[in-house]
């Protein structure tokens, strides 16, 4: 773990008076200049009382699933705008962010040493509190499912502490923000990942998910595009895009990178199925549809 990454000596010292941890210093070396060390000396310090472990989410009923936001390259776009129509106008309030909502400091440091540019941690953290304010009060919460460029968020949670106590990320009032202890989570029955593994080749990632997961529907985030197909044995797998402006990405990524097959836009789970958004794919139908619903949903009474 590189320095910027580590976990400061203040922060283990009020993570340990707050939680009234008695420990004996004397063995511990928490000033050292390496952080892997002072890491390495807070899981010691917590591994007793922290929890080993907490099951993944389960959660059931209809969400929109968005992936790939990576702040520093978020804007307020077409696309979150039609988010927010669609949560009013099908009653959903909820909203799960399936990875890489934020970028790590890793690939934050490489884009200033190469490129130099980068969005700096409270850029990040200010542009999703903004987001977040915007899609009030139709989005109540968030779901938020650590992905690769957040493995440190996800060490962090494995070590027990909750990353909001640790390190103030978000600021935003009247919403739910659920911290994912694992990179992936069910939603009814659809098992959502973000893993480590990308590959060029549509559902490459996802039918060796399907293989090591049998029966499980898959939904996988990270190649920051849009798919939707079956397995050999006619399980449902999706592909979920990314959220993040593609012009607006070289502060994570090399000059001479590109996503050719990047695909802005979400899926809506709704009454068990997964429809999907895309520019030149649904959107022009997506008016007409949400009218249907919302129709249908006054029909029952419902709004």
């Amino acid at each position: 773990m590189a320095n910027n990454e580590g976990i400061s000596v203040n922060t283990v010292r009020k993570y340990l008076t707050s939680h009234k941890i008695e420990w004996d210093h004397s063995h511990v070396n928490l000033r050292g200049r390496n952080s892997a060390t002072r890491y390495d000396a807070l899981k010691r310090i917590v591994e007793a009382s922290a929890p080993k472990c907490r099951d993944p989410i389960r959660l059931h009923g209809n969400a929109i699933v968005t992936a790939c936001w990576h702040s520093g390259a978020l804007a307020i776009d077409p696309y979150w705008r039609v988010i927010k129509e669609t949560a009013a106008a099908l009653g959903i309030h909820r909203l799960i962010g399936l990875g890489d909502l934020i970028s790590s400091d890793y690939y934050r440091r490489r884009a200033q040493e190469e490129i130099g540019e980068a969005a700096k941690p409270e850029q990040e953290y200010s542009a999703m509190d903004a987001l977040l304010d915007y899609l009030k009060p139709d989005i109540k919460e968030l779901v938020w499912v650590p992905g690769n460029h957040e493995a440190l968020l996800l060490r962090i949670l494995k070590m027990g502490i909750e990353p909001a106590r640790l390190r103030g990320l978000l600021k935003v009032t009247g919403m739910r923000v659920t911290m994912a202890w694992q990179s992936y989570m069910f939603l009814d029955d659809w098992r959502l990942t973000h893993c480590r593994n990308y590959s060029v080749n549509r559902f490459a990632v996802e039918r060796k998910l399907q293989a090591k997961f049998p029966g499980q529907k898959i939904g996988h985030a990270h190649a920051h595009r849009l798919s939707v197909g079956y397995s050999d044995a006619g399980v449902p797998m999706i592909e979920i895009p990314a959220m993040a402006d593609p012009e607006r990405m070289g502060y994570i990524m090399r000059d001479d990178t590109t996503h050719p097959q990047h695909t802005p836009g979400f899926f809506v789970h709704w009454q068990g199925n997964m429809v999907p958004y895309a520019q030149g794919f649904t959107d022009k139908l997506w008016p007409v549809w949400l009218e249907a619903v919302r129709q249908q949903r006054i029909k029952e009474g419902r709004r």
